[in-house]
């Protein structure tokens, strides 16, 4: 539908759409990055999403196994920006699930996420 619509706005069949003044970001930069692993296998759930800034110690997600009775929680061992994570539900131990720069400042890292849906293409 999007493809649609630009090529009518450039036969002029629309008005060109308004440009939203959105800054690019600085790039940010990483010499070393750490995947956080799954210390037990089971089914994964994921609190946190791909681009949000975590805190060290926050919960990323939960692991629990299929009948419920075990549970192991998994935790940003240090701060920064989830650059990658799995999407699938069921894990193995020692499968990476999510993926962390190690940056000495994450002060420049901002709250809102790097992108949204919306955005890719």
């Amino acid at each position: 539908m999007r493809g649609i619509l630009e090529v009518m706005r450039s036969l002029g069949m629309l008005p060109p759409m308004r440009q939203q003044g959105r800054a690019v970001p600085e790039p940010l930069f990483a010499s070393k990055t750490h995947w956080s692993r799954a210390p037990m296998s089971g089914l994964w759930q994921a609190r946190r999403r791909l681009g949000e800034v975590v805190e060290q110690n926050s919960l990323l997600g939960v692991i629990t196994d299929p009948i419920g009775d075990t549970t192991s929680e998994l935790r940003a061992t240090h701060a920064g920006l989830l650059i990658g994570c799995a999407e699938l539900p069921v894990v193995n131990q020692g499968d990476a699930l999510f993926h962390l720069p190690l940056a000495p400042r994450t002060e420049e890292w901002s709250a809102e996420p790097l992108f949204d849906e919306d955005e890719i293409v």
